[in-house]
């Protein structure tokens, strides 16, 4: 098959080196494997994982490839999408803040690991290395449609990336690696009505992108076809799930030249990315009521003041009136992720099993949304009212979810343990030598080693 132009990323693929990488993208993808990792294992006991393994179990007669945190072994396309559903169940997982909030890691990850697994000869170098070429390419995808047309990015544009880190494991070559995008073209899907409805597809969609991966990256290795121009064709990804909604020009033209993995977020607080500059604040005031002696009974009224734009991309998901009735709301529900922080002075893992908790509950019900066009998108002022016309304003500003690298190196390490202290059952011992492998990823003779460890916590 000829490789047009525009696929010339996929070449790239092919011929992508350990040793051409620079550090910088070396670093981001081990920061997004570890905190993938750690994000995964804390999920063993999230709803819908177990009755998942459960069905699988049934089926399942192949035994290549791990599912962590369980001495279970599956299939490789069963395994990636366990694992993956494990590694978006929490929510928890790393955000490309600027492009539709895409989550990279979730599918690619889980997927490379099962593949790994299976071929049982990875070294630590190849991992990272298809880790950043399927990483990149989801990224891109999302960088190119600039305008949201309410797909759960996730799966519908991670499956690409799932792939071409899948085709690069198995060393396809350019065409077969085209192709494998093609046949997952075929699997693009997933919206974010899960998200409103609060249900558990949410994790599955992750799932299933990681699943379809490994199913297209083989498929192609062994000679099925698929879509010749996946992207760009007249009835191709971007013309017929991004109409007159996508970039053109910003296409694959500096793929594996200018990096944007770099520019990647890894969560704080296991909740919807844009919801954190309300934990932020939440938390703001929680120390300041403190140093105050102000007591959480002395709030009256909690007014949060934003623009249009802020208040509608929130406001279906946060009615104060109705409090989340399962953890998916609750991750999405500002006046619950904003009281609770309130109360508790954090947001953690948790905090996020709290829902039933009264004076959350209550706190939550006196919120109310406010609009105020002279703010601009992702800003506002939250404005607490404690009787007898006393209100105090607390700013919060998008930009304050910047995070620079020291936080980054910081954020992930503590985040990791925290991940493992809350899955229950952990070997603490073996918790500690999988951090330190984890380091040297990139050093391993064979990943297997990694996944044996991740199968025994």
């Amino acid at each position: 098959m000829e490789i047009g132009s525009k696929y010339g990323f996929c070449t790239t693929i092919a011929q992508a080196n350990y040793e051409d990488l620079p550090d910088d993208v070396v670093r981001f993808v081990k920061y997004d494997l570890i905190d993938t990792i750690g994000v995964m294992l804390a999920a063993k006991t999230a709803p819908g994982i177990a009755e998942l393994i459960e069905i699988h179990s049934i089926w399942e007669t192949s035994k290549h490839s791990r599912i962590f945190n369980n001495s279970l072994r599956m299939s490789a396309p069963a395994a990636a999408m366990i694992n993956s559903c494990m590694a978006h169940a929490l929510d928890f997982d790393d955000t490309l803040d600027f492009a539709g909030n895409i989550h990279i890691g979730a599918s690619c990850i889980p997927a490379a690991l099962a593949v790994s697994d299976y071929l049982n000869d990875v070294t630590g170098e190849e991992l990272i290395t298809s880790l950043c070429m399927g990483l990149e390419t989801s990224c891109h995808l999302a960088v190119i449609a600039e305008v949201d047309r309410g797909w759960h990015r996730t799966s519908t544009f991670g499956i690409f990336g799932a792939t071409a880190t899948v085709s690069k494991l198995l060393k396809l070559k350019n065409d077969q690696i085209v192709n494998a995008l093609g046949i997952g073209l075929s699997y693009a899907s997933g919206t974010r009505q899960c998200i409103s409805d609060g249900v558990l597809t949410k994790r599955m969609q992750a799932g299933i992108a990681a699943q379809n991966a490994v199913y297209s990256a083989f498929f192609s290795q062994c000679g099925l076809t698929g879509a010749k121009d996946p992207f760009w064709g007249e009835y191709g990804f971007f013309p017929m799930y991004q109409p007159d909604a996508y970039n053109e020009a910003l296409d694959f033209k500096d793929f594996g030249t200018e990096y944007i993995l770099p520019k990647l977020s890894f969560k704080p607080f296991p909740a919807g990315r844009p919801t954190h500059k309300f934990i932020n604040v939440g938390i703001k005031i929680s120390k300041w009521m403190q140093e105050n002696k102000i007591t959480f009974s002395s709030i009256k009224t909690i007014e949060i003041r934003c623009n249009k734009a802020t208040i509608e991309r929130h406001e279906s998901n946060s009615e104060p009136i109705r409090p989340p009735s399962n953890q998916i709301e609750a991750q999405f529900h500002v006046p619950f992720l904003l009281s609770a922080a309130v109360i508790h002075g954090k947001f953690g893992l948790l905090e996020l099993e709290r829902i039933a908790d009264k004076s959350i509950i209550h706190l939550s019900s006196i919120c109310n949304w406010q609009t105020d066009n002279s703010y601009y998108e992702g800003s506002g002022q939250l404005v607490i009212g404690l009787g007898q016309g006393e209100f105090h304003g607390f700013d919060f500003k998008a930009e304050e979810m910047t995070q620079a690298p020291d936080f980054v190196e910081n954020l992930i390490k503590e985040k990791f343990f925290e991940c493992l202290n809350y899955s229950k059952e952990v070997n603490f011992n073996h918790a500690s030598e999988l951090w330190d492998m984890l380091q040297e990823v990139e050093c391993l003779n064979n990943v297997s080693a990694l996944t044996e460890l991740m199968a025994k916590l």
